[in-house]
């Protein structure tokens, strides 16, 4: 589901920077006019294709989006981050566990009120049941249309296959080589005669057949008819059918937006203007009058063809307004001159660079601000590290907390049954060593883990095990592990034995720490992972919230505004194993707007681990106020 929600949030972001885009096309081709030629007109659309199909472009601060704050400057970031992990895994950061990296204590006086006035702007998570609703709704929408098209394509077909005859005329045979001679065709395209068409056009993407209406033949001469088969090779020789599916499916994607179907539209009477100039410069200067009155004389003969998804025609434009444009432009026309090829080049590396970038993101810096301080687990050996751990502390949550995405949506329901338990009460683990087997390519890596293992006659035991390690977006996680239920097999070492009984050495987990816990469980909401909250929690909370953390995707967080950085701070001792902290956050979002917001946690020792015991109750943000 979430990438699917995700899909869904990229095709309304994609569809807001895409009409802002056409404004921005739509401007330059009013001032050019007819001052350029008809190739630059129709050609300039193929950038709106990038905006709609690309989805993820460079960010410039020259783009026109930075002038909006209505399309957040940093979300583009945001969604590929996100589309990238879902497809692969949760938004997780990674640190080495070592402990060596720790964020800068810093002291804050109070608290901030949780009764003051929150923010409108923060999301309340990417998968509220409003979205998935509004998602399931355009996905029927596009379906629908698309559904619609095909069908309405196929009884066209159907009319079409059922009335035609193939042209057995060696006259209009003859016209016909000469224009694929003129045109260096070499590909056979059949010529149908059918009554299912009022106009000459071009049909069948992979298959292309040309259709000329019966009743036209005996109303048109030879030369007019070879102006005729000349536009409709030109657009074979151009791809125009497949632009035109191209555009039909964008157009079901993007059936609510209006300005995308107008741009469609312009770039349907843009491409006969093409065609015009490109069966200009295929023909003497002094036949390009007789072309122009075959337009005219087609218009005349009531030719107009109702435009059909598949189809391309000599009057597949529809509009007075353009076909008068269309024989303004045939009688002033003159072969591109090297100035309009500097001008054209000019325009379209200035929509480039404002159109096709986006907005600067004004937080970078913010938002990798802890990169270097981060107590998540960072790069892949300390990833292996952590799930051996997780083995040794009998944590599995930790484990969890560092599988892909598929693996946890395969997996999680073992995990559940298990209350989140691994290992063995004896033997137990003592120790473990983690090793690099191999590289299996660049992104993807196999580890080798040696445990040792006692338990209360003091023998000692070895196992082994292996996981596959693979990189995200720029994140490692285990892709592959060796199945097992609580230990992996294990074997005596002979005429060995520890000489008291020894309890696990490793101990390395943060948990093991009640700071680092607590700046993990702030860590987790920066990152907008709730999975890597799952192992700080103590027993009882855990089955309580895990079924709540699954429903959200294992997502908390907002994605605007977001969190930029934190501090922890002690706020009381309540007795000699369990210790309240604050954890105040700091926020921004694409507008550079600063917020602030604020939890309290309650920490208690079990065993050898901090564990939280309470925390303030939410979504997916604790209530976020602007910084005055």
């Amino acid at each position: 589901m979430n990438i699917f929600i995700e899909m869904f949030k990229w095709v309304i972001l994609s569809s807001c920077m895409g009409s802002v885009l056409i404004i921005l096309i739509l401007f330059f081709k009013k001032v050019l006019k007819n001052k350029i030629n008809g190739n630059f007109h129709y050609y300039i659309w193929v950038l709106l294709f990038i905006r709609l199909l690309v989805p993820y472009v460079p960010h410039s601060s020259v783009s026109i989006f930075n002038l909006f704050s209505l399309v957040p400057k940093a979300y583009v970031d945001n969604y590929k981050q996100d589309f990238n992990n879902n497809n692969s895994t949760m938004d997780i950061k990674r640190v080495k566990m070592d402990g060596k990296a720790s964020i800068d204590k810093k002291d804050k006086s109070s608290v901030i009120n949780n009764k003051r006035k929150t923010v409108n702007s923060v999301h309340k998570g990417a998968y509220s049941s409003a979205i998935i609703y509004l998602m399931v709704f355009w996905s029927i929408m596009a379906a629908a249309c698309l559904i619609y098209i095909i069908i309405s394509n196929l009884r066209f077909s159907k009319r079409i296959r059922k009335d035609y005859w193939k042209n057995n005329n060696k006259n209009i045979e003859e016209v016909y080589d000469n224009c694929k001679a003129i045109m260096k065709v070499k590909r056979n395209i059949p010529i149908f005669i059918t009554r299912e068409v009022r106009s000459p056009a071009i049909w069948g993407a992979i298959y292309p057949k040309l259709l000329i209406p019966k009743t036209l033949l005996d109303k048109i001469s030879d030369e007019e008819l070879k102006y005729i088969l000349l536009h409709e090779l030109a657009h074979y020789k151009k791809k125009d059918i497949i632009l035109d599916w191209l555009t039909v499916i964008i157009k079901a994607v993007h059936w609510f937006n209006p300005v995308i179907w107008y741009a469609f539209y312009h770039m349907r009477q843009d491409c006969e203007t093409a065609c015009d100039a490109f069966v200009m410069l295929h023909v003497e200067p002094d036949e390009q009058i007789g072309y122009g009155r075959t337009i005219l004389h087609l218009i005349e003969l009531n030719s107009l063809q109702k435009v059909t998804a598949g189809v391309a025609g000599i009057l597949s434009t529809s509009s007075k307004f353009e076909l008068k444009r269309r024989i303004v432009m045939i009688s002033n026309f003159k072969k591109i001159s090297y100035k309009q090829i500097v001008a054209s080049i000019l325009i379209i590396v200035f929509i480039c660079i404002t159109g096709l970038t986006g907005g600067q993101q004004v937080s970078a810096s913010a938002i990798t601000k802890l990169a270097t301080t981060s107590i998540m687990p960072k790069d892949r050996d300390s990833v292996a590290r952590l799930w051996a751990e997780a083995l040794a502390q009998r944590n599995e949550a930790f484990r969890f907390a560092v599988l892909n995405t598929d693996l946890r949506n395969k997996e999680y329901k073992v995990y559940k049954n298990t209350y989140w338990v691994i290992g063995g009460s004896s033997p137990w683990v003592t120790s473990y060593s983690v090793k690099e087997k191999s590289k299996i390519n660049d992104n993807t890596y196999k580890y080798e883990i040696d445990y040792i293992l006692t338990d209360s006659t003091r023998t000692k035991y070895s196992s082994k095990e292996y996981i596959e390690m693979k990189y995200y977006g720029d994140r490692w996680l285990v892709s592959k592990h060796d199945k097992y239920n609580m230990l992996p097999k294990f074997k005596l070492i002979k005429r060995a034995k520890f000489k008291k009984v020894t309890l696990p050495k490793a101990n390395e987990l943060i948990t093991t720490d009640r700071e680092k816990t607590v700046k993990l469980w702030a860590e987790a909401l920066k990152e907008r992972d709730g999975a890597m909250r799952l192992p700080l929690l103590n027993g009882n909370l855990k089955k309580l919230e895990c079924k709540k953390r699954e429903d959200k995707g294992w997502v908390i967080g907002g994605s605007s505004p977001w969190v930029t950085d934190y501090t922890t701070k002690l706020d009381k001792k309540i007795d000699k194993s369990t210790y309240e902290y604050v954890i105040d956050y700091n926020l921004t979002d694409s507008t550079n707007e600063k917020y602030t917001s604020s939890e309290k946690v309650t920490i208690k020792k079990v065993g050898d681990n901090w564990l939280i015991s309470k925390h303030d109750n939410y979504d997916y943000m604790p209530d976020v106020t602007p910084q005055k």
